[in-house]
């Protein structure tokens, strides 16, 4: 019996162990490591212009690209080794010129793969394009950047902090993002945790904030542009702006603000308790527009403070998860324009749901439209058109059922767009022989916008003169009266 249960203790414990070693057998057989093309020492400087094409390249540690080093990779792996590393990490360092195409990089330590830095000097200058990084963090004072991913899962960055850069990433999953006087661009990405942005410029289209363990997005004294992008499940509110600029065009914030819990620390109070509002957005002496979007199932959909705040609210669908779906503070210099929008009900926002000075009406009796832009169609010209005069006519039909039509602009040749909302003709005048490219662009309130173009042809109409005579001989007649005239006084002046 005593064996038995000696056997069943012994089995108990390979099966504990057992999901211990897996993962590092696993591991193993996992990163094997290519044979490489080439070898590289700890430490080493590219200090001129070196491309890596369909190769592999092992690197011990650490690599550095020089102040006028330039450094393409084309179809290549390129390995961090780290496994005879006698100190912590590996970096990338560029001073210079680096270029990824097409290829992948990793950072190894013989039995797993692990995390490396990507560190952009003042000056640098990064592209990366179909290139793969895993378990990166970028850091980034005074350089440019630019990194496209293939999909999201391509390029993981543990952490991206940037200062005084122009940064865009295109595909690419950020756990946590800083950006400190610097031009930021989103496109297609996923944020996992708080994106904070300090006195910079960020821009995100069809991008994806979810599951974060702070805010969403925090903004002071930021200019936030957002397009077709989502904010989830932050633990606290969705989207801070203070003392700030924030556009959200066509986008989702739902479900934040759910799971925050108070911690008893006076200063942590003083300085992140005076931000936090139980909101999807939270709008703080800022400058806010929120147009085409759905707001749901946060404790309250907007929060409005402070004197310097104005906020503009259309077409979009605000509801609570309760009670409450716009709060405006009493300290508001000018209300809050929420008119047009959805609450949940065609008689529009129930007993409780509006707080503050707010201006509601008209409000919508259905939810927000689909996402259809605008229709266009421009009458005349045709395409292709060849017109004999310098004035043409140009005619036009614009709507959109439900949304309306904000504004309607008339583009030539690429010139600055000339507002003619409300109109259906316009008339060009002065222009030149040869071919001309007319653009129509309408913007409807939900901020969706659509655009049609036509090319005609201006052809020169200068007029056949027919030959007089008797004209002519009238001419040559007056024209030798007034030779005779002259003559005749220049001989009288001599006399």
């Amino acid at each position: 019996m005593r064996a038995w249960l000696l056997l069943l203790a012994i089995g108990a414990i390979g099966l504990l162990i057992a999901p211990l070693l897996w993962p590092t057998s696993v591991a193993r057989a996992a990163i094997q490591i290519p044979e490489p093309d080439l070898t590289l020492p700890e430490g080493y400087t590219i200090t001129g212009d070196v491309v890596w094409q369909d190769m592999v390249v092992l690197v011990q540690k650490n690599l550095t690209i020089g102040p006028i080093g330039h450094l393409k990779l084309v179809n290549s792996l390129l390995i961090i080794d780290i496994s005879q590393a006698t100190t912590p990490g590996a970096f990338i360092v560029v001073y210079g010129h680096l270029e990824f195409l097409n290829s992948e990089v990793k950072c190894a330590t013989g039995v797993a793969f692990a995390e490396f830095s990507l560190c952009l000097k003042p000056g640098a200058r990064l592209l990366a394009e179909g290139t793969r990084l895993g378990r990166c963090y970028l850091y980034s004072e005074g350089a440019s950047a630019e990194i496209r991913a293939p999909s999201t899962s391509d390029v993981v960055f543990l952490d991206v902090a940037v200062e005084d850069t122009d940064l865009t990433l295109v595909s690419c999953r950020v756990l946590r993002f800083t950006a400190r006087r610097s031009d930021v661009v989103l496109k297609g990405c996923e944020l996992r945790r708080c994106l904070s942005a300090y006195s910079s410029d960020i821009t995100m289209e069809n991008t994806k904030s979810f599951r974060s363990d702070g805010w969403g997005l925090f903004l002071n004294s930021s200019t936030l542009v957002m397009r077709g992008c989502e904010v989830e499940k932050a633990d606290w509110d969705g989207i801070v702006c203070y003392r700030s600029k924030a556009y959200i065009y066509n986008s989702t914030i739902k479900d934040n603000a759910h799971r925050y819990s108070m911690l008893l620390c006076p200063e942590f109070e003083k300085k992140v308790m005076r931000f936090w509002r139980s909101a999807g957005i939270v709008c703080v002496d800022s400058e806010l527009v929120v147009k085409g979007c759905w707001l749901l199932f946060n404790p309250l959909a907007i929060a409005c403070e402070g004197p310097l705040t104005k906020a503009e609210i259309h077409w979009s669908a605000v509801l609570g998860a309760g009670k409450g779906c716009l709060k405006a503070g009493e300290d508001l210099a000018q209300p809050v324009n929420a008119t047009l929008n959805w609450w949940d009900s065609p008689d529009g926002p129930g007993e409780g749901d509006v707080v503050g000075p707010v201006i509601l009406k008209p409000w919508l009796v259905g939810p927000p439209p689909d996402k259809e832009p605008p229709t266009i169609e421009i009458i005349k010209p045709a395409e292709g058109e060849v017109l004999e005069e310098p004035l043409v006519q140009v005619e036009w039909e614009v709507s959109d059922d439900v949304a309306g039509v904000r504004k309607v602009e008339l583009i030539l040749d690429d010139g600055k767009p000339v507002d003619v909302t409300g109109l259906t003709s316009y008339t060009l005048t002065g222009l030149s022989e040869g071919k001309h490219i007319l653009v129509l662009r309408a913007v409807d309130w939900a901020g969706r916008v659509a655009e049609v173009s036509r090319t005609f042809r201006v052809k020169s109409s200068m007029p056949t003169r027919q030959f007089n005579l008797a004209g002519a001989i009238s001419g040559l007649a007056t024209s030798g009266l007034i030779i005779t005239s002259g003559l005749l006084w220049l001989k009288k002046k001599r006399h």
